[in-house]
């Protein structure tokens, strides 16, 4: 028998092999090979000249929003000291009838404008100058977090202090305490992560009160704070529960 026609015979009878389930082996699909990208060379004249002018477009529309995000910022809290003046002026209980009518946005921009005003009075002129335009920015903000958090942990350590235990709920029900004083790696992931958001949130103020990021930052503050007072029930779960198995023991 040539090579030709074995091959063809150990195909036939790999496609019979019966499956997992014990039936026929299904008859898979060739692999599909992901398509090539496509070559820049072969493009036309005319689609070169097409792609320089929408890459000019872009740029230009990408620095005429950071423009206006720091001046939506210098506005935004001009607004809201307008506003928190105005609050401070009005008779108890009439401001919000009084911003109904005097006020062209709504109660919660106002808010938003105030709130934001308020953070830059508490900041003073200590807030730091941060470069951040963009949401792609905020993985820097992380990072940074991060590597303070690791900073503080490796001086804990070096001073012989070591995190809390942490509740550890398994399956069946069963919460078990893990006792991070004799585990090497001695983290309390809750604390962790409410050090993390508390870093976030920090250099997040510090950031739409010197006018860099106010396009999403304060969309971006708002979820932070609400996933960390999230956290913070979780924390005071876990306290309750070492509590309650302490009493048992």
């Amino acid at each position: 028998m040539s090579t030709t026609s074995r091959q063809a015979a150990e195909n036939q009878a790999g496609a019979k092999l019966p499956g997992p389930s014990g039936g026929a082996r299904p008859n898979l699909p060739a692999r599909r090979e992901a398509p090539l990208p496509a070559n820049r060379g072969e493009l036309s004249e005319e689609k070169r000249v097409r792609l320089e002018q929408l890459a000019m477009r872009a740029n230009l529309a990408h620095d005429l929003a950071k423009k206006a995000a720091v001046q939506f910022c210098r506005h935004s809290v001009e607004a809201g000291m307008a506003l928190m003046e105005a609050q401070d002026l009005c008779p108890e209980g009439a401001w919000l009838a009084w911003l109904a009518d005097h006020f062209d946005g709504s109660a919660r921009t106002a808010q938003r404008y105030m709130q934001q005003a308020s953070e830059v009075i508490l900041l003073g002129d200590s807030s730091a100058e941060l470069t951040l335009n963009h949401p792609e920015e905020l993985s820097r903000l992380f990072s940074g977090a991060l590597k303070r958090l690791q900073r503080q942990r490796t001086a804990a350590s070096a001073r012989g202090q070591s995190p809390a235990g942490v509740a550890v709920t398994h399956e069946n029900g069963d919460v078990a305490f893990v006792d991070h004083n004799s585990s090497p790696e001695g983290d309390d992931p809750l604390a962790t992560i409410v050090a993390l958001f508390d870093e976030l949130l920090a250099a997040l103020r510090r950031t739409i009160a010197s006018g860099q990021w106010l396009d999403d930052g304060p969309f971006v503050r708002d979820e932070l704070e609400r996933i960390r007072g999230d956290v913070d029930v979780c924390r005071l779960i876990v306290c309750d529960a070492r509590a309650a198995a302490a009493a048992l023991v």
